[in-house]
């Protein structure tokens, strides 16, 4: 927290008004984005202290445990804050570079006219018997009325996971390129935007060398977003807040959406075999027709 503060400070004249994102592997510096900081309600005096000097600065924590980033081991080489002597540094090993990713963080100056899509998974007994469903609701339904699926007896991370994968054959088959998705899942959200570029370096294995979960429904995922040249932006939204707001109202509604299509929708299943593909990077052209648009209640969206 020290660190953060001391480099706000520091570098303050550069960032003038711009908006502080922290990019760390450091748990506790997400406090910065906790409740307690914006109601004010913080006992310590030391960090109400660090706090008071943050005043006027945008500033936004992500967490990601990366411990392969050599950025991060770099700097954790050096710990020495005496004086503004340089400090020789050990030679921290390089990782080679990740591949691209298509998956950004929200951003609300780009996402405004952006079609969007707020979704949803669960997992549940049902008179004794596993049940999994998956809601999708498209906001102003752009392009197509909401919808639920029936998943089957699957655990409450695959159903989150089909559910965003429903949701790209369904973008793909309208011909988008730009999506906002909004999930009140970390497990979710993280997976895309902070896991898949390693876990697709390592061969689909954990920092912990163990097999990803799931991985057919990611790498269908990424094959999906490759082939499509898609860009996909992720909002995080409270989940059964029961409280006022539209994320909340929709992201509720898409709840009860993932809830009845684990009892009453269409059976859905993933792609058997994940599509091999050749990327080649080109730049975007607006298409010259409009792919015919498949049924809403079809399951029948596969690669």
């Amino acid at each position: 927290m020290l660190c953060t503060v001391w480099a706000i400070q520091r570098f303050s004249n550069y960032i003038g008004a711009q908006k502080v994102i922290i990019e760390t592997c450091h748990q506790p510096v997400t406090f910065l984005n906790s409740q307690r900081i914006r109601d004010s309600v913080v006992t310590n005096t030391r960090i109400a202290t660090w706090l008071m000097a943050l005043q006027g600065h945008n500033v936004e924590a992500r967490y990601a445990q990366n411990y392969k980033s050599a950025l991060g081991n770099g700097l954790a080489a050096c710990q020495s804050c005496s004086d503004d002597t340089p400090t020789v540094i050990a030679q921290a090993e390089t990782s080679p570079d990740l591949p691209l990713t298509c998956h950004r963080y929200f951003e609300e100056s780009v996402c405004q006219s952006m079609p969007t899509a707020y979704v949803d998974g669960c997992s549940y007994n049902h008179e004794g018997i596993l049940k999994a469903g998956a809601g999708i609701l498209w906001l102003n339904d752009r392009p197509c009325p909401p919808q639920h699926f029936k998943l089957g007896p699957q655990s409450s991370q695959y159903a989150e996971i089909a559910a965003i994968l429903i949701t790209l054959q369904i973008a793909s088959a309208h011909n988008i390129r730009d999506l906002l998705i909004c999930t009140d899942s970390n497990y979710a959200r993280l997976s895309f935007t902070c896991h898949l570029p390693n876990w697709k370096q390592n061969g689909f294995k954990t920092a912990n060398n163990k097999p990803v979960k799931h991985q057919h429904l990611f790498q269908t995922c990424d094959d999906l977003t490759s082939k499509h040249d898609m860009i996909i932006y992720w909002k995080k939204v409270k989940g059964h807040s029961k409280q006022p707001g539209t994320d909340e109202d929709l992201n509720d509604q898409t709840d009860a959406h993932a809830k009845a299509g684990a009892l009453h929708g269409e059976l859905w299943s993933p792609p058997t075999h994940p599509p091999t593909i050749t990327i080649t990077r080109s730049k975007r052209t607006q298409p010259t027709t409009i792919p015919t648009a498949t049924n809403a209640g079809s399951s029948n969206l596969h690669e």
